[in-house]
C-alpha cells in the first residue's frame, strides 16, 4: 500500500501451452526480440514441468525447451516467479534425483530475475527417500545461494536423527553415490543419463539386480536396522518411526 492506493502484481503462468514466450529468435545474432513486454507490476511465473531436474534447466541437450524458454521470457519481462518439482507424480517412492543440480538450478532462476520459488513435492503424507531432509536443504538454498548442500544435509541428520544419525548419514550418503553410479553406467551403456522428472515411468532396467545387487540392499538394511536399535535405545518412539519410513 502507498498513499492508500494498494498495488497489485499480476502472474502470468508460462505452463504447458503458455511455456512459449512471445518473442521472436535471431539464429544469426543468437537473440530473442519481444513480440509482448510485461509492464513492471506483471509477473511470469515459470513451470519447467516438463524438464529432467537431473540436468540443469539451461542444458539444451537435456532441457531445450525449458533453456529456451528461460532466454525468450528474459526478453520479455524482468519479474519472474518459478513453480518448479521435486516429486515424481507417477512414482512416488522413487528417490527423485536432483540433490546434485539443486542448487545450481536455484542460481539459475535467480539470475533470470526470480525471487520467489515454488518447488512442489508432498506436504500431506509420509513418504521414504529423506524428502525431509531434501526440504531442509531446498529451504536453506532458497534463502542462501552460498549455503553448502552437503553441509546443510549433514546438520539436518544430525539433528533430526539425533542416536540414529551417524547410521541414517551414512545410509544417505550411501544411495545418494549409489544414483550417481548408476548414472554413469547409463551414460556408458546406453549413451544417454538417467532422467529424472516429475510426469514419467523410471527406467524400467532401473529396477534390476544389476544396479540393485542384494549386497548393497543389506549394506542399507544393516544401516536402518542399527539406527532402529539406536531410537530404541533411547526409548524414542518417534526417532524409530522416522527410522523406520526410510
Amino acid at each position: 500500500t502507498e498513499n492508500d492506493i494498494r498495488h497489485f502484481t499480476y502472474v502470468g503462468f508460462a505452463y504447458r501451452k503458455t511455456q512459449t514466450a512471445p518473442a521472436t529468435y535471431d539464429r544469426t545474432t543468437d537473440t530473442y526480440t519481444p513480440i509482448v513486454t510485461a509492464r513492471h507490476n506483471v509477473a511470469i511465473r515459470l513451470a519447467p514441468l516438463d524438464s529432467d531436474f537431473n540436468h540443469l534447466l539451461t542444458d539444451t541437450t537435456y532441457n531445450a525447451s525449458a533453456a529456451t524458454a528461460i532466454r525468450a521470457w528474459q526478453a520479455c519481462a524482468d519479474n519472474f516467479k518459478v513453480w518448479s518439482y521435486m516429486l515424481n507424480f507417477h512414482e512416488e517412492l522413487v528417490w527423485f534425483n536432483d540433490f546434485h543440480t539443486t542448487k545450481a538450478n536455484y542460481k539459475i532462476y535467480y539470475d533470470m530475475g526470480a525471487r520467489e520459488i515454488y518447488d512442489q513435492g508432498q506436504w500431506n503424507n509420509m513418504l521414504p527417500a529423506f524428502v525431509n531432509l531434501r526440504l531442509y536443504v531446498k529451504s536453506r538454498l532458497m534463502w542462501d545461494l552460498d549455503a553448502d548442500p552437503t553441509a546443510a544435509a549433514q546438520e539436518f541428520i544430525a539433528g533430526y536423527y539425533k542416536e540414529a544419525a551417524p547410521y541414517m548419514q551414512e545410509l544417505w550418503d550411501i544411495v545418494n553415490l549409489r544414483y550417481r553410479q548408476i548414472n554413469q553406467v547409463f551414460v556408458e551403456e546406453t549413451g544417454r543419463d538417467m532422467a529424472t522428472r516429475c510426469y514419467t515411468t523410471s527406467e524400467p532396467e532401473l529396477m534390476t539386480d544389476m544396479y540393485w545387487p542384494y549386497e548393497f540392499l543389506m549394506q542399507c538394511k544393516s544401516l536402518t536396522n542399527r539406527a532402529l536399535a539406536a531410537a530404541e535405545a533411547a526409548g524414542d518412539a518417534e526417532l524409530a518411526e522416522l527410522v523406520r519410513l526410510e
